[in-house]
């Protein structure tokens, strides 16, 4: 196979192209879960390596910057979903309370799963969800709604009460704010970076929300907030999402949808918009 191209390629091409070709050509099964294991056919393997040399081709006129971003997403350690049906309707996922943003109205919403404690949903916060803001949240083609899935650890969960929190005492943009930089501060898990005391030291440094009501409503309110990440999770788990960063992307007029799994490529979240739509 000849490959030729006529003008630089950037990391993101490359890496949308490449990890495009694994999903949906060669059949292997999506990256990115935070821990887990795959089998793969020898025709796999062996697309594998072909894909291994063209990557390497193309770095080898493009810059290390290329490289990095093409391989990326290879890396990543997959945790594979169920294939059960799912157990509820898209419809009744919960809803209400939720973070979110962009139009209520929007066609297309997707339900987001996340853990605060997942290095792939710091990834795909950094890579992916500022295109998916962009160019379709904006847009009022899609909304985004935040689920908590706190399965990492103790700290998983007080951060996702938090998170809970600030939603209810903060307006929108100060909530995504906040949540961004509590994603920034991402360590070791359990390491003391997302206890109650570091997440109400970070609600100080970003502006629009109290510390004291954070702090206030975690205390008064923290038995009905984990009820409310438990049903999150249940949601996640409905649709097979045992892991994050996992994604329902929902019709809300016709009620197709189709899921995700993992920090997938911007371009792996277009098309399965475009699919549902």
């Amino acid at each position: 196979i000849q490959v030729s191209y006529h003008s630089p390629v950037s990391s993101s091409i490359l890496h949308d192209v490449t990890l495009t070709f694994l999903f949906n050509i060669v059949g292997i099964p999506d990256f990115g879960m935070t821990s887990g294991s795959i089998e793969l056919s020898i025709y796999q393997i062996g697309a594998l390596t072909l894909v291994g040399g063209l990557v390497m081709g193309f770095a080898a006129g493009s810059s290390s910057e290329s490289l990095t971003g093409a391989f990326d997403g290879l890396l990543g350690e997959q945790e594979q979903s169920s294939d059960s049906s799912p157990q509820i309707d898209p419809s009744e996922i919960s809803y209400e309370d939720r973070p979110r943003q962009g139009d209520s109205n929007a066609t297309v919403r997707i339900y987001y799963f996340s853990d605060y404690q997942c290095p792939f949903c710091h990834r795909f916060e950094r890579t992916t969800l500022p295109r998916i803001e962009s160019q379709f949240v904006e847009s009022g083609e899609v909304e985004l709604v935040r689920k908590s899935y706190a399965f990492m650890g103790q700290d998983s969960l007080t951060a996702e009460l938090a998170s809970k929190c600030v939603w209810r005492n903060a307006d929108t943009e100060t909530y995504w704010d906040w949540n961004k930089y509590v994603f920034n501060q991402q360590g070791d898990k359990d390491g003391g970076w997302a206890s109650r005391s570091s997440l109400l030291n970070y609600t100080e440094k970003v502006e629009g929300v109290s510390r004291s009501n954070v702090s206030t409503c975690l205390d008064q309110k923290r038995s009905s907030l984990t009820m409310e990440v438990r049903n999150d999770m249940n949601d996640g788990r409905a649709f097979g999402i045992s892991g994050t960063p996992g994604f329902v992307v929902y019709n809300t007029e016709t009620g197709a949808y189709e899921t995700l799994s993992g920090a997938q490529p911007f371009v792996r979240f277009s098309s399965v918009i475009e699919s549902v739509s």
